[in-house]
């Protein structure tokens, strides 16, 4: 998801589920801790993902390139 064009609360929620389902499928067994992303991992996917938009300033939309 693009990150300058969301609310906090957006941003939150997001985060929040992301957890819950991480720890939720931890604790059922489907993914394994060593199989987890360090926090560089997961910076730069998140960074991969935002560069993969573009903005329309006009409209204030992001559209994947």
């Amino acid at each position: 998801y693009p990150t300058h064009k969301t609310t906090h609360g957006w941003t939150v929620d997001a985060h929040m589920a992301s957890l819950r389902n991480f720890f939720d499928n931890l604790h059922e067994g489907r993914i394994l801790f060593e199989e987890t992303p360090t926090f560089r991992e997961a910076y730069l996917s998140q960074r991969l993902v935002a560069l993969s938009y573009r903005s329309d300033d006009q409209n204030n939309t992001w559209q994947q390139v």
